[in-house]
């Protein structure tokens, strides 16, 4: 218990291991985000003890959400018994590698510097180009203004696989895959001044990325203004599909993802937004996206995260594995919900909660105090009106329950059954935590609202469908336009 320390195993198979203090423990030992690779201290076999080096973030088996720790242990040269297994010998500067009958893909590298660097420069085209191979970055491009990145490969990097910061970048036609932590990591754009970076990342295939960081990693990471994330095809990574924390004024759009978390299994979602210590970060637009295959949730704006749009999305098979809704707003407030389609999911929307605790208000004291009383009217955040509405707020409890807009969507869950919970209305899979949600006209039904084509995943309505007479004013579905572009 405590932070670092010890903590028993049901085994005692440390009583074959010799080089114990180059032993290192991969895992989740607390809260189910939070993962951790630490360095083994000691052992002690006749209590079954690990101790470990160095200490955790929130503990051992503490946190907020301890459900299932998990966790493996690698550089053991007694434990070697699959191909791909290896242990590292740091006394004799040799490594020790069970590989199979064919050797002739293996590959080590000792690049310690990212690949590509572009500093303080512009009007640079890469193009048709293979990246590989790397114990950093593939391609850093820091305070760099039109960047162009086409058409290339970067696989195989210990670290991301681009990370920009500037105006103007533009990652296209890319694949990326194989590497360590994140795919694509966006920066730049004034947060006072709102001036916009004018970066994108579009019809890119990001996939296989957080293999060596597992938490809080994602296929594009997004920080900063005006950024645009689009026609990008993503799938299979450990944490997040798409990441956007501390920004204003972004739009991801037409995108396809799925087939991930796999290794935060009851945590996360496929898009993740964390926003909520900076609760004058508006202008987010999460619209016409394919989600799917996703155990976890689909949209997750989490911990306060305010003034969301989350529209035209189509969700299928949505937090099924673990009972979440396709679309989890925790907390935070001025979030419109609209237009949206879920396909055999168990929820359509769930409205959270969060403790009133008094660090959030610290936080949140000098935003209040650079635009309330009616100074935003003399900044450039003027333009969100949600953003007036939240520095408005006259009691503390109405910062805790901020109301949200959910409307004009459908889920048609053929072939489940709505999680029944408290706070559920079945009418329409919606579950409201905070009591204050404004939710209208949305429809939950068992029966076909008008698809295509259910049985071959055409979910494009009919022109005649069921669902423009249940829900007045509801839109087509875009479907055809989600995905990369071929």
């Amino acid at each position: 218990g405590g932070r670092g320390g010890t903590f028993q195993v049901a085994f005692d198979r440390m009583k074959y291991w010799h080089d114990v203090e180059n032993i290192w423990l991969d895992g989740v030992l607390s809260s189910t985000w939070e993962w951790t690779y630490n360095r083994i201290n000691s052992v002690d076999p006749a209590k079954r003890h690990i101790t470990l080096t160095y200490p955790e973030l929130s503990g051992i088996c503490q946190g907020d959400s301890v459900r299932l720790p998990h966790f493996y242990f690698e550089n053991i040269p007694e434990e070697i018994d699959q191909f791909g297994e290896y242990w590292i010998d740091r006394k004799n500067s040799l490594m020790y590698f069970l590989g199979d009958k064919d050797l002739s893909g293996l590959m080590l590298t000792t690049l310690e510097a990212p690949m590509m660097m572009v500093r303080n420069t512009s009007n640079i085209t890469f193009e048709d180009l293979n990246f590989s191979f790397g114990r950093n970055h593939g391609i850093v491009i820091n305070n760099s203004d039109d960047i162009v990145v086409n058409r290339c490969q970067l696989s195989n990097f210990s670290k991301g696989g681009i990370d920009a910061s500037g105006k103007s970048i533009r990652i296209l036609n890319s694949h990326v895959h194989g590497v360590g932590a994140f795919g694509i990591r966006l920066k730049g754009g004034n947060l006072s001044t709102l001036e916009p970076a004018a970066n994108e990342v579009v019809n890119c295939h990001i996939h296989d990325f957080g293999w060596e960081q597992k938490s809080q990693m994602a296929a594009v990471c997004i920080y900063g203004v005006g950024h645009r994330v689009a026609h990008n095809e993503i799938h299979d990574a450990s944490h997040f599909g798409i990441l956007i924390r501390k920004s204003n004024d972004v739009t991801v759009e037409f995108n396809e993802i799925y087939d991930l978390p796999k290794y935060h299994k009851l945590d996360g979602g496929a898009l993740y937004i964390g926003t909520g210590a900076t609760p004058q970060c508006r202008g987010l637009r999460i619209i016409n996206n394919y989600f799917h295959d996703i155990p976890t949730i689909g949209v997750y704006p989490d911990n306060f995260s305010w003034g969301v749009e989350i529209s035209g999305n189509v969700f299928r098979n949505v937090g099924v594995a673990s009972d979440r809704s396709a679309i989890d707003v925790n907390g935070g407030g001025e979030c419109r919900t609209f237009n949206n389609l879920m396909i055999d999911c168990v929820q359509m929307y769930r409205q959270g909660t969060r403790p009133k605790d008094e660090q959030w208000f610290e936080r949140w004291s000098p935003v209040l105090e650079a635009y309330g009383n009616g100074k935003i009217e003399n900044t450039p955040h003027s333009k969100y009106r949600d953003f007036a509405v939240w520095l408005s707020k006259k009691e503390k409890d109405d910062f805790f329950r901020p109301m949200s807009y959910v409307y004009n969507n459908v889920l048609y869950h053929p072939k489940e059954d709505i999680l029944i919970e408290r706070n559920v209305d079945t009418s329409s899979g919606i579950k409201d935590n905070s009591k204050v949600l404004n939710a209208r006209n949305n429809w939950a039904t068992k029966g076909d609202p008008g698809l295509i084509d259910y049985q071959n995943g055409d979910y494009s309505f009919s022109a005649d469908a069921l669902v423009y007479k249940k829900i007045r004013g509801f839109k087509p579905i875009l479907f055809e336009q989600m995905g990369r572009r071929k």
